[in-house]
This record gives structure tokens, sequence and C-alpha cells, in this order.
């Protein structure tokens, strides 16, 4: 009982926190061969979790996706070690996602990410699979390019404030 009180104690120093959070991005890097940092991370007992400065680079190391300050809420920590994240309410301020189909590529730069997020315990690929039970962006931009065409800019939304519930990702495809 000791332990485990002096266990939490200790998690509950925002530097472990971080720490920890390090190490899990660390693996996920090494793992997946994904570029992702978290600037701090502080999680509290019943599961809320904040980040600071998430950052995802592609594979040309250009930002796909950067998030200012990220508040969210883990509903199943057995989902997030199989790779399928089951979170609640989310808050993304200074949120920028940045969609792009590279020149010559015939995916584009999230796609390419997703493939590298599937796991493999039993030598088969599964799919990574998202759901978000609310999720409130403000301060957001968004943009998909395909360098392939003539025109590259296909979508581009500044200052986007965006309130939406039951957002899923299954591998490539979205629903919200």
């Amino acid at each position: 009982m000791l332990f485990l009180v002096l266990l939490l104690i200790l998690f509950s120093i925002p530097a472990i926190q971080t720490s920890v959070a390090k190490r899990l991005t660390n693996s996920i890097q090494e793992r997946a061969e994904v570029d992702i940092s978290v600037g701090r991370v502080s999680f509290s007992y019943f599961g809320n979790v904040k980040l600071n400065q998430v950052m995802v680079r592609d594979h040309h190391q250009d930002t796909l996706l950067h998030i200012g300050l990220l508040r969210t809420s883990i509903l199943s920590l057995t989902n997030l070690l199989v790779n399928n994240p089951t979170i609640g309410s989310t808050t993304a301020e200074g949120f920028t996602f940045k969609m792009k189909r590279y020149a010559g590529e015939d995916s584009d730069n999230l796609s390419v990410l997703l493939e590298k997020l599937k796991t493999e315990p039993s030598g088969e690929p599964k799919p990574f699979y998202l759901a978000v039970r609310d999720i409130f962006i403000t301060d957001g931009f968004y943009s998909y390019t395909d360098e392939n065409l003539e025109s590259p800019e296909i979508i581009v939304l500044n200052r986007l404030t965006l309130q939406a519930e039951a957002l899923k990702v299954v591998e490539d495809s979205f629903t919200v």
C-alpha cells in the first residue's frame, strides 16, 4: 500500500509525467519511424491529459500536425496501448494540420503516417483506429495540398473553430 501511495505521489510531479511521455513518444518513433514530439505533459488521476506543443512531422520532415495545447481524457488505457485510442472530450488550441501529397507520390502524408502506425503483434498488420467522443478546435488551420496538380492548394482553412462529435479515424477514412 505504501508503495502505491509513493508511486502516486511520484507520478503527480509534472517533470516525471513529461519524462514518461517522452519515453512513450520515443518508443513510437523507434517502432513506427514516426517523428512525434511533446513539449510538456500532465496527467490527472481521473484520466485527464494535458499536452503542450505536440508536433508530428511527415516523411519529408514537414509539419503534418502541431497543437499548442491539447486537453483530453483517455477512456481506455488498454485500447491506447494496442494502437486503438479511445478518448473523451478533447480541446485543441493552436491547431495546425497540413495534409500534403508530394510531387510524384501516390499517397498523402497522413496516409503514409497511418500506414506506419499499424501494429503487427501477430505478424499481421492491424489497422489504426481512433475514436474521439467530441472535439473542440480553436485558433486552427487546415490545408490540403496536392503537388501533382497544376493548382496544388485544394483546401485552406484559416482561423478555424470547430466543434464536432463522434470523430472516428479508421486507417485513412474519417467520419464525424
